[in-house]
């Protein structure tokens, strides 16, 4: 597969919802599967922000020219605190949230149970993200719309 910045937008929207898909996915794997390890469980934290991001950036696709597009994490947070990004407040606020503890579990030793990753990671910071952009419907996967 060719880079992802590289691609036609359309493509470019889709490569970044499947590749948010695929965290999703790995990240609860990685609960479901290793739940009684610190640092797996820590790691799917990271993983799902990783979801999280890709989800603003397919989202960013959609709203801002090519050359706007952000290519750290540094830039995608303050490009998506324009207003012609269109991200509601408490988008911004979930995603800052993910991203902080994120950073606490790799930089700081914050350690999390498989309830909170359960609970708080999928269900109350990650799910409205995806839900934002509409990760899981039929548009979102390249299906037909049914709208």
């Amino acid at each position: 597969m060719p880079r992802i910045d590289i691609l036609p937008n359309e493509e470019r929207r889709q490569a970044h919802l499947k590749e948010a898909r695929s965290n999703r996915a790995f990240a609860l794997d990685l609960v479901l599967h290793h739940p009684n390890d610190p640092a797996a469980v820590k790691w799917a934290v990271t993983v799902a922000f990783y979801a999280a991001m890709h989800c603003m950036q397919a989202h960013l696709v959609d709203r801002l020219d090519y050359r706007d597009l952000p290519r750290t994490h540094k830039q995608r947070w303050e490009v998506m605190q324009w207003s012609q990004a269109g991200i509601p407040f408490q988008i911004l606020s979930i995603y800052r949230t993910l991203r902080e503890w994120s950073e606490q579990g790799r930089y700081n030793g914050r350690t999390f149970t498989t309830d909170d990753v359960h609970a708080d990671v999928f269900g109350k910071l990650l799910e409205p993200i995806a839900d934002f952009v509409g990760l899981d419907s039929p548009s979102a996967s390249g299906g037909p719309n049914t709208d």
